[in-house]
């Protein structure tokens, strides 16, 4: 989902910018990680074999021209939809102009970075939770609509798959096709269609040279992250010259935000406490370079991207709807009193809609790649008893 954090996180100097991540919180999002907290709804993986498991029926769609050829329904294991702790509560709206607006202060700097990363107009890219589709439209526009290749983007979630489809096929319709599948449950279908659609017949002709994963991480139980890298590798990834990027928050540092809101703060620990029966691990670098190696990609490497709101022609205003505590209204009135949260949102609104020339957030995500060799990939070696002995010392804190 589109998505980072949901929004930067309050702080009100570098020093409190690296700090430890609370155990209960949720990592943050295309999807809102496509920068994506949208948080991917993906089915439900049991054992080590799960790439190779029998796909259960009604779990995938594809589209160009065609009607989709399954369907796929919410798994509660997953963190479910951005900000909506009941799904009936969901803001599509805002969800998408969060994934919009994400893009837009971000685009210039990840697309960069990919590029460095061996990005190449005409490649076959893969675009995993690619959410309503704002990196891929943008993508392809600032290479002039045509890319000479076929790219498919992944998503998960039905309702932003269904907004890719209608943002990005109406024009490129004959280079983009979009699956609405689970990346690790349903792997060999997914492989399957890509085959018939591309018409390929060659061991690896399906394999994809560029696949990225932006903001997806977060919403992903730890074993699953595993187990994803793992299905990529053996099935999505060209051997050895394919390249995977993970475009990341990073929980351990905490991106600015200037004058200081604390009630902003107070949303997102309410968010945070009352979904705490479907928390995650955080995600951070060690983790994932750590996890890339154990599922043996090589030349890992990870690189900042910083993006302040000085430095946007539109300052701090281009950045709002990643700031605004309307991503929290579906909070009202079960977790938050009407009143206290139009308050929050009046002392918002003053603070940051009236030109205000001292305001200013930056914020840090962290790109990752690697490329693998499509061999050694064997039995996950997650150390789940390293995880255990990590949450109860975040407990204590």
């Amino acid at each position: 989902m589109p998505a980072s954090r949901p929004f930067p996180s309050v702080s009100t100097s570098l020093n409190t910018a690296r700090r430890k991540p609370i155990s209960t919180r949720l990592p943050k999002s295309s999807s809102l990680s496509s920068a994506k907290r949208g948080k991917n709804s993906n089915n439900q993986i049991s054992g080590s074999n799960s790439c190779r498991q029998k796909t259960p029926q009604s779990i995938i769609s594809v589209e160009h021209s065609s009607p989709p050829l399954f369907s796929t329904q919410p798994d509660k294991e997953y963190t479910g939809h951005t900000f909506a702790l009941n799904a009936k509560l969901r803001d599509l709206e805002t969800e998408s102009l969060f994934f919009q607006t994400q893009v837009e202060v971000l685009f210039e700097q990840e697309y960069e970075r990919m590029k460095l990363l061996g990005l190449e107009k005409g490649m076959r890219v893969l675009d995993i939770g690619g959410g309503c589709g704002f990196f891929l439209k943008k993508m392809l526009e600032v290479n002039g609509n045509s890319w000479n290749n076929r790219i498919w983007l992944l998503e998960r979630d039905e309702d932003l798959c269904k907004r890719a489809k209608s943002r990005v096929l109406k024009h490129h319709g004959n280079t983009v096709r979009i699956l609405n599948a689970d990346a690790i449950r349903q792997t060999s279908k997914i492989v399957e269609v890509i085959r018939r659609e591309d018409e390929v017949d060659d061991l690896h002709g399906h394999k994809f040279d560029f696949i990225m994963m932006r903001f997806v991480v977060q919403h992903i139980p730890r074993p699953k992250v595993i187990e994803l890298l793992r299905c990529i590798a053996k099935h999505l990834l060209r051997p050895k010259s394919g390249t995977l990027v993970i475009v990341e928050a990073d929980d351990e540092y905490r991106d600015l935000l200037q004058p200081d809101v604390p009630s902003l703060q107070y949303l997102e620990d309410v968010y945070y406490d009352h979904s705490k029966e479907r928390s995650h691990k955080s995600v951070n670098a060690d983790f994932l370079l750590k996890n890339m190696k154990i599922m043996s990609y090589e030349s890992v490497t990870v690189n900042a991207v910083v993006v302040h709101s000085r430095s946007h022609p539109k300052g701090i205003e281009a950045f709002l709807p990643l700031l605004s505590p309307k991503l929290f209204r579906n909070l009202v009135p079960a977790h938050v009193s009407r009143a206290r949260f139009e308050a929050i949102d009046k002392t918002f609104r003053s603070t940051f809609n009236n030109g205000n020339k001292t305001a200013f957030t930056m914020s840090v995500v962290f790109v990752y790649s690697g490329q693998h060799t499509g061999q050694g990939l064997g039995d996950s070696d997650y150390d789940e008893e390293e995880d255990s002995s990590n949450d109860s010392s975040d407990e204590s804190d």
